[in-house]
């Protein structure tokens, strides 16, 4: 059962006690700079709804350093809290939940942007509706050179026939049940995608012993739980890449294991999808090819030659047809 972790409120300027309609909810830890265009982002957006934005800070020192970082943004309306102690990611996650006052809820991590146009393509009588909206996100690559995985001509080209099979398909709503989910991971963790926070409570928000893919999880809940959700073809959003956790080995091999161990527990748990089990290893393969390939720097174990990307290439085309054929 979820509940409010001890914290202390050291910014509020909200003039309005109200009732709520969306909690803007950004969980942050030591990265002032991202934060702080993060919440540019938030308030450059025209909002005709009363909402909320609040940070939740993971580190629990440094009050005056916060204090002083959020000078630019007094004038504006939002309430900074900072956790008593470190609750480790997912857990920050679940104390946005559990201190937000919104009947909506969008978590907005603190290296994203919303672009200025998610205040007026949010449709409150289709969210109002159905408790969850989702639209497309771009990307901001903010890697250096030095540190993307290198390239080859050949996956170059495989890589931009799939985006523009992938920028077809997103110009029109996408339907999302649990076996598209199963194949899939069809988000960016929480971004551009707003829900009934009443709702991300029942199903227990977000399972830390899933870390790194503990959001992809939650939405399989969802699923399960409330059934199909859409994704709009707006694009509201940015998704910044960079250098950070992500990129370690051990983060990549992990959310490899941890999508295998999902996709299992999916297929013993949810009737429908006990067919669906002789895949798991399939994907597993394609997903490792795919993260080392995206992410990895570790070229001796994840060469890109001609051979390996082939065999990549086979897997998705492999993985397509399954999913078409499902």
């Amino acid at each position: 059962m979820l509940s409010e972790k001890a914290n202390r409120c050291i910014i509020n300027t909200m003039d309005y006690e109200g009732d709520v309609l969306l909690t803007i909810a950004i969980p942050t830890y030591k990265r002032f700079d991202l934060l702080k265009e993060t919440l540019r982002s938030v308030f450059a957006n025209d909002f005709k709804i009363n909402i909320e934005v609040i940070v939740v800070d993971n580190d629990p020192d440094n009050d005056m350093l916060a204090l002083q970082e959020m000078k630019e943004f007094e004038r504006f309306q939002f309430k900074y809290y900072k956790n008593s102690e470190n609750y480790g990611m997912f857990g920050n996650w679940n104390q946005c939940l559990m201190l937000a006052k919104g009947k909506y809820i969008t978590l907005l991590h603190d290296d994203d942007l919303l672009k200025d146009n998610f205040s007026s393509t949010l449709d409150i009588s289709r969210l109002e509706k159905d408790d969850f909206v989702a639209f497309n996100c771009g990307v901001l690559d903010e890697r250096t050179a030095a540190s993307k995985p290198r390239t080859h001509l050949l996956y170059s080209f495989i890589k931009k026939f799939y985006t523009r099979v992938r920028e077809i398909k997103h110009k029109r709503r996408r339907v999302i049940d649990i076996k598209t989910l199963f194949f899939l991971n069809v988000f960016m963790g929480t971004l551009a995608v707003v829900f009934n926070r009443d709702k991300a409570i029942a199903i227990g928000g977000f399972d830390e012993g899933y870390y790194p893919v503990a959001d992809y999880h939650f939405w399989s809940k969802w699923i399960v739980k409330f059934g199909t959700v859409y994704i709009d073809p707006e694009h509201v959003a940015l998704y910044r890449i960079r250098e950070n956790e992500t990129m370690k080995q051990q983060t990549i091999d992990a959310f490899i294991e941890k999508d295998f161990q999902l996709r299992e527990e999916i297929c013993r748990n949810v009737p429908v999808m006990k067919a669906y089990a002789k895949y798991t290893n399939l994907l597993k393969q394609r997903d490792s090819m795919l993260f080392n390939f995206s992410w990895s720097n570790n070229e001796v174990k994840h060469k890109k030659n001609v051979i390996n990307i082939l065999k990549y290439f086979i897997l998705r085309v492999r993985c397509a047809i399954f999913f078409t054929l499902r």
